[in-house]
């Protein structure tokens, strides 16, 4: 990311990034389960309330230092493996709206992968997160803070028919909440359960078909208001194939029908029902011993952060390289663009994304990383068009 102002390097935040590098990474036996984890970050924002450069309010650059700590687990017994992650953190910003800005959050996840017998086998787990969300749909006449909650519950079940055959059910659910007023009508909470039938061979390690049912709900959008739902019920049917060719190439691919019916009616509303096509083809290549290069063609329907949609249809493309110049060092590169179309609005947005940033793993389990992002939004929307360079150095450190 580039900034239109210099970082500001705080002591306290040198004296902490320094204690750091110095202490390096606790010694332990094999076996070990828990380690402690630092995490510090310093950053600088050109436009962190997304503003368009139309506006008459000028854009504000910002910069933050965020600082954590916490656990992470990796537990086993027998043929049964828990890991869990835990982080509590503090962000701080230099602006002239630090109160607003200013936040303590939190992270966390935790995952069993269970085997039953020698036939079942599966996982089941969460997350949580609570941070400071993105301003890019937040258009209010005063600046409020916009703090972002996240909750994730899952399970999956893989029931080994044959060692060429298997089913699986997946189950997941999450709750995503806005404190900012502007994006209340975008507090959603999902539920789908996914069936599905898989052959497994070698170089074509999976291919199979999914059925999918899911159910969406906006438990503060206002029913009144036209061409809005409160609540949608999701079916889709998918062909998903994984492919993997020498080690060296691996490819992804997903493509079916999804379909969404407004499942409470809404007075005077109109066009909330749709039925679109998806697919989705990523991979990686493995160029050489030292270099990666990897891409992603997509058309997905996702649940729309703008207050006055349903959903959102994205056309999208991706690709990204990474190179190890040395042997603890890589640099990485990334390109991305897509298309968001809004329904039931007539809201297009063509968004870039270009990406470049150095890691170095001091230790396994310790990775600092810096780089740079420019991103651009043109949209069809009066006023929500805008540019953004941000600059960023993260230390996490696992001991």
């Amino acid at each position: 990311m580039t900034a239109s102002t210099p970082l500001l390097l705080s002591c306290r935040g040198l004296g902490i990034a320094a204690l750091l590098l110095l202490i390096g990474p606790a010694q332990g036996a094999d076996g070990d389960t828990f380690r402690p984890v630092a995490a510090y970050s310093l950053g600088s924002d050109s436009n962190l309330f997304r503003s368009d450069s139309a506006l008459a309010t000028p854009m504000e650059s910002v910069t933050y230092q965020r600082m954590g700590i916490g656990f992470a687990l990796d537990w086993k017994q027998g043929r049964q493996r828990v890991t869990a992650e835990a982080q509590a953190n503090r962000t701080q910003y230099n602006s002239r709206y630090s109160s607003l800005l200013n936040n303590t959050g939190h992270n966390g996840r935790t995952e069993w992968q269970w085997t039953l017998g020698k036939q079942w086998d599966g996982r089941l787990g969460g997350s949580l997160d609570q941070s400071l969300g993105s301003y890019a749909d937040v258009r209010t006449p005063t600046l409020v803070s916009n703090i972002l909650t996240s909750n994730k519950l899952n399970f999956e079940a893989n029931y080994h028919v044959h060692p060429r055959w298997q089913v699986t059910l997946r189950s997941d659910a999450t709750t995503s909440h806005y404190s900012a007023i502007g994006l209340l009508n975008s507090n959603v909470k999902t539920q789908s359960k996914t069936l599905g039938a898989y052959y497994l061979g070698r170089t074509l390690e999976r291919i199979g078909v999914e059925y999918r049912q899911g159910d969406t709900h906006y438990p503060d959008r206002n029913p009144t208001t036209a061409g809005l739902a409160t609540s949608f019920r999701e079916q889709g049917l998918d062909l998903v194939a994984r492919w993997v060719a020498d080690g060296k190439v691996q490819l992804n691919g997903r493509i079916g029908q999804v379909s969404g019916n407004n499942a409470i009616p809404v007075a005077g509303a109109g066009g909330t029902d749709y039925s679109a096509a998806e697919y989705r083809l990523d991979g990686n290549w493995t160029l050489s011993g030292k270099s990666t290069l990897g891409g992603a063609l997509y058309r997905e329907i996702w649940n729309s952060t703008y207050e006055a949609a349903n959903h959102a249809v994205n056309d999208g493309a991706s690709i990204n390289y990474t190179w190890q110049f040395q042997p603890r060092t890589s640099l990485q590169g990334a390109l991305a663009h897509k298309n968001i179309g809004y329904d039931p609005s007539s809201r297009v947005d063509k968004i870039s994304t270009q990406t470049l940033a150095v890691a170095y793993l001091p230790w396994t389990g310790g990775e600092l990383s810096a780089g740079l992002q420019h991103e651009t939004r043109a949209s069809t929307l009066k006023n929500f068009s805008y540019s953004d360079d941000t600059l960023f150095f993260n230390a996490n450190l696992r001991f």
